[in-house]
């Protein structure tokens, strides 16, 4: 009897009940997947607050300056040098005075916790002043931050004085305005956008097998605005340019973003000058500047008329073309203007330079 007992209530283990040695490496697998994702994590967790500490004490920092000047403290305005140091800890120094090399140091504060410049670049320093009452710097202000990880935090002040800490994106190009220039002089530029301009970037042209051509003059509004500034487009090759933008060691390109194209025609002069009402004109010939050969056209222009077009015209060469002749039946006395349309569409007008009779 006791024995049915103990075969009832103690059942020996069985395959069924146990793990197996390949069930036991797959729990540990599990494990170790586990732990090092947490690990990770908390990692990330830890640059990612290390970063926003310090740029939080960077940022009081710069507001606390940036009253000092305000309020004209002692007498004087202030300025801070972020410096990238390559033997030894990146530092930020707030100082009294216009320049840092003849200011007195007020204090230094050392950037800790794994987090460095990347914004000036290494070995380099960058300097700003605020400006007595409004606390505004003399032009657009930015440093950048980062740490072990890949976020990134742009610190910035605007030329009218407003302090910003955005989140470092990829650097971008996303549009220029105007988008087309002569190549016969300077083209001045309105606008370029993108993301994560800084102070230390340069802008220019670019086309395979041409030299680049900078944009010279312009003013960085903030980290995503461009205005002002020129190209010098004299003799630079017709057609489709790239436009470029450099922090550093990076680099965003807007492909084909910008056209230069021949400077448009003027028209000087028209021999003959004159014509009738209800015949026609013949050995027209037009002078001017940049003709260009192709399908270009001629015609005389009135307000509230019928253009008259032109026939039979020939290309000599830039500044000529003869041979003409328009037909004047039906057009109104009185002057009219010639127009000239190259192929590229460009126009030039000579405002009444023909008459009817």
């Amino acid at each position: 009897m006791k024995k049915e007992l103990l075969n009832t209530y103690c059942p020996l283990p069985s395959s069924r009940n146990a793990f197996t040695l390949i069930e036991l490496a797959i729990v540990l697998g599990v494990s170790v997947i586990i732990a090092v994702v947490s690990i990770r994590s908390f990692s990330g967790y830890r640059t990612g607050q290390n970063l926003r500490l310090v740029v939080g004490e960077v940022q009081a920092i710069v507001q606390d300056t940036q009253h000092r000047s305000i309020t004209q403290e002692q007498n004087s305005v202030w300025g801070i040098r972020f410096a990238n140091n390559t033997t030894s800890t990146d530092t930020v120094s707030v100082f009294r005075g216009t320049s840092f090399s003849t200011a007195t140091t007020d204090r230094v504060y050392v950037v800790g916790r794994g987090v460095q410049f990347l914004d000036p670049a290494s070995g380099t320093v960058r300097d700003v002043v605020f400006q007595a009452i409004s606390g505004a710097p003399g032009s657009y202000f930015s440093v950048t931050l980062g740490g072990a990880g890949t976020l990134q935090k742009i610190l910035s002040v605007s030329v009218a004085g407003t302090l910003k800490v955005v989140d470092a994106g990829a650097l971008t190009i996303a549009s220029i305005t105007p988008s087309s220039g002569n190549n016969n002089g300077a083209r001045s530029i309105t606008t370029i956008r993108g993301t994560s301009f800084s102070a230390t970037s340069t802008f220019a042209l670019s086309r395979s097998g041409q030299t680049n051509i900078p944009l010279t003059g312009f003013t960085l509004v903030d980290s995503t605005t461009v205005t002002g500034g020129s190209f010098a487009l004299s003799g630079a090759v017709v057609g489709q340019w790239s436009v470029v933008v450099t922090n550093g060691t990076a680099s965003a390109t807007l492909a084909n973003g910008f056209v230069v194209t021949l400077p448009p025609p003027s028209v000087s002069s028209i021999v003959p000058a004159t014509g009738t009402s209800g015949g026609a004109v013949s050995g027209v010939t037009v002078g001017g500047t940049g003709f260009q050969s192709g399908s270009f056209s001629v015609r005389l222009s009135r307000a509230g008329q019928s253009d008259i077009p032109g026939s039979g015209f020939v290309f000599v060469n830039s500044t000529t073309v003869n041979g003409g002749s328009f037909n004047l039946a039906g057009a109104a006395v009185g002057a009219w203007d010639i127009v000239f349309v190259n192929p590229d569409g460009q126009t030039g007008v000579r405002t009444g330079g023909f008459t009817v009779q």
